[in-house]
């Protein structure tokens, strides 16, 4: 996949929203405290029917990205050669029907187009789903197997 940078809009470019789904969260508490995790930063997971939400956007300089109505927002940044900023803002967002929709188009689309290729996931894998919705293109990582009861409506 080859992404055709758009042309900044306010100063910003919109890059990919990657999404994080609570029943997706696979780093516990009690893993938390494992020395390979010294300096991390973990997000909180949202309540049922919430997101989190990575977005990352192409800054002109002295330009920031703010969520609007996010009052749960934190963002990072990395300096890039051209004198523009890299910003990763995490938020948390109710999960909306363009999302849920996308999802599990996607999802169901990975299924099929592996089993049209001859493949089994195995049960415990991981599909990683990519698509778009109104406010941009979005990157997401689901289990094989949903849990129950089945929140997205994914299983066929």
């Amino acid at each position: 996949m080859v992404w055709d940078r758009p042309d900044p809009i306010g100063g910003i470019t919109m890059g990919y929203r990657i999404v994080f789904f609570p029943s997706e969260s696979t780093v516990t508490p009690e893993m938390r405290n494992s020395t390979k995790w010294k300096g991390v930063e973990f997000v909180g997971v949202p309540a049922r029917d919430w997101i989190t939400i990575v977005t990352v956007t192409i800054n002109d300089p002295g330009i920031e990205m703010r969520v609007d109505g996010a009052a749960d927002q934190a963002a990072a940044f990395l300096e890039m050669p051209a004198g523009q900023r890299l910003q990763v803002t995490f938020h948390t967002e109710q999960l909306g029907d363009d999302f849920r929709l996308a999802i599990v188009s996607g999802y169901k689309r990975v299924l099929h187009e592996m089993r049209d290729a001859g493949l089994t996931p195995p049960p415990d894998g991981r599909l990683f789903v990519t698509g778009s919705t109104p406010l941009g293109h979005f990157a997401s990582e689901v289990n094989v197997t949903r849990p129950t009861p089945d929140p997205l409506g994914m299983v066929e």
